[in-house]
């Protein structure tokens, strides 16, 4: 008959078991820890292989980049819609006649309307007759000996430049005094100048501001083309006259800034501009900004200068607007909308380049979205000499559908 366990084995197995416990315990926790490393390995290797491989289509884009052409246009081709596998239901009803861009579409058009040979002379333009006759001896017949009679005429165009004239005017002020001698001389006041002290006239400094930002010829040039016409007008000259302009020109801005900053809609950008910078004795090129605000309902548009792109330059501009602000994705922008609680609207040209840069990547997503932006543009194109109110209701009719179908298949 087996004899019953002592209290020592009793506790001597107890202690055994708990050791067991303490070692499975421990066995559990390194187990849990190992699959917490692989996991937390396997979540950065993929983090890694995700990285990349975006790394590596950043790198071939880059690459291929300067070799791209710049216009940013859909492949052309009539094949290009079962190349993607795109079903008829995917296509835009009017993408399905062609697959070829606005522009592409454009330039087609003006192709096929471009008329055929020489064009015609404006009739604006005044006309000088020189009429050519026969002498007297060419008019003798061969035949008979007779005089020729005219039974008609040739007519033919050639277009003559007249070259621009200079002219001086001299302006004569009378003095008057009375024959008593006794109340003095009096004489009319001197017409104003544009510019004091300046012999230019405001024909001529229109002229040169003309020239200078409309036609970008520097005022070196002009300088040259005046000596050609006999006139020698210095670049410091012309300089001072530009100037000189620009502060008649300053109530003109103001006016202009003002009536566009009223509005309740802006559009907004900047673009670079080389300037030079003097420090000590060397003079440095650095990118300055012309900042440009734009109304778009009377088509109104201001610049703004600045010499670097902080947001200094729209926080000063917008400091008393409130409304709703169309710009890019700048922070310099985002700083002052968030600050003054402005309405922000986004750029389309924008979103549409990334999906133009996707193609390459996702070839059929990236054309889904290119279709229906491209059908936004034609109703844009289509309501471009529409008033506000009728703008808005072709938008409602035409554009909010493709939003729509936009957010869905985003």
């Amino acid at each position: 008959m087996p004899t019953s366990p002592t209290i020592a084995e009793i506790k001597r197995l107890k202690c055994a078991l708990d050791d067991a416990q303490t070692t499975i315990a421990a066995r559990d926790e390194v187990i849990a820890q190992r699959d917490e490393a692989i996991t937390v390995r396997d979540e950065t290797i993929a983090e890694l292989a995700r990285d990349l491989r975006l790394t590596k289509r950043e790198l071939a884009y880059l690459r291929s980049k300067p070799f791209r052409p710049s216009s940013e246009t859909l492949p052309t081709g009539p094949t290009l819609f079962e190349q993607l596998g795109l079903a008829a239901q995917d296509l835009a009803p009017d993408d399905e006649g062609s697959t070829l861009s606005a522009r592409e579409e454009k330039q087609r058009k003006k192709r096929a309307r471009r008329p055929r040979g020489r064009k015609p002379l404006p009739e604006h333009l005044p006309r000088e007759q020189v009429e050519i006759a026969l002498r007297d001896e060419e008019r003798c017949c061969d035949a008979c000996g007779k005089q020729r009679v005219k039974i008609g005429e040739d007519t033919s165009e050639t277009l003559e430049r007249v070259p621009a004239h200079y002219v001086v005017r001299v302006t004569v002020r009378g003095r008057y005094a009375c024959r008593c001698g006794e109340g003095g001389v009096r004489s009319p006041p001197a017409p104003p100048r544009p510019i004091p002290a300046s012999y230019a006239g405001a024909s001529l400094i229109a002229h040169v501001l003309v020239g200078k930002f409309a036609d970008h010829l520097p005022l070196y040039r002009q300088a040259q083309i005046f000596g050609r016409d006999g006139l020698d007008l210095g670049r410091s000259t012309l300089t001072d006259w530009v100037g000189g302009a620009a502060k008649l020109l300053e109530r003109l801005v103001q006016v202009v800034r003002d009536e566009v900053l009223a509005h309740t809609y802006l559009q907004a950008d900047e673009t670079p501009v080389k300037m030079q910078t003097k420090k000590g004795a060397k003079v440095r090129t650095k990118d300055g900004y012309f900042f440009c605000y734009r109304a778009p309902e009377s088509d109104q548009l201001f610049y703004d200068f600045r010499a670097g792109r902080s947001r200094d330059g729209p926080s000063t501009v917008l400091a008393q607007y409130s409304g709703t602000l169309q710009v890019d994705g700048y922070t310099g922008y985002r700083e002052v909308i968030d600050a003054r609680g402005l309405g922000a609207v986004a750029c389309l040209a924008h979103i549409r380049r990334k999906f133009h840069e996707a193609y390459d990547t996702a070839p059929r997503e990236a054309t889904l979205v290119l279709l229906l932006i491209r059908r936004l543009y034609r109703v844009e194109k289509r309501g471009r000499r529409l008033s506000p109110d009728k703008l808005q209701i072709l938008r409602e009719r035409r554009s909010r559908p493709v939003f729509e179908r936009l957010g869905r298949l985003l």
